[in-house]
């Protein structure tokens, strides 16, 4: 069963949509839905890497394999401490779509 929002997908969209096209900025598209500025960046975030797809609720967890996980954890422990700001950047360099670990094996 899928994860319950409160917004559909054709209201984020639009709002997403209309911050890319430079005709909001974050501030406005997060208060004309309700959200914080934080929250609206994690949907355009989504959307950008997802497109529609990253929009829509989803119905379980990502699982990372042990490999990415431990790429994921090296590359950040090599770079010492982390600004917050930066940890985005990294976060945002790692893949999206990443194929889903087999749990029965």
């Amino acid at each position: 069963m899928p994860r319950k929002t409160k917004l559909s997908v054709e209201t984020l969209c639009e709002e997403v949509t209309a911050y890319l096209a430079g005709r909001i900025n974050t501030n406005e598209g997060a208060r004309q839905l309700g959200l914080n500025w934080q929250s609206f960046s994690d949907w355009v975030r989504r959307y950008e890497s997802e497109g529609i797809k990253g929009l829509q609720p989803k119905t379980v967890n990502k699982r990372y394999g042990p490999e990415l996980k431990a790429r994921a954890v090296g590359g950040i422990s090599s770079r010492g401490r982390i600004a917050p700001a930066n940890l985005q950047k990294i976060c945002n360099s790692w893949p999206r779509n990443v194929p889903k670990v087999d749990k029965s094996v």
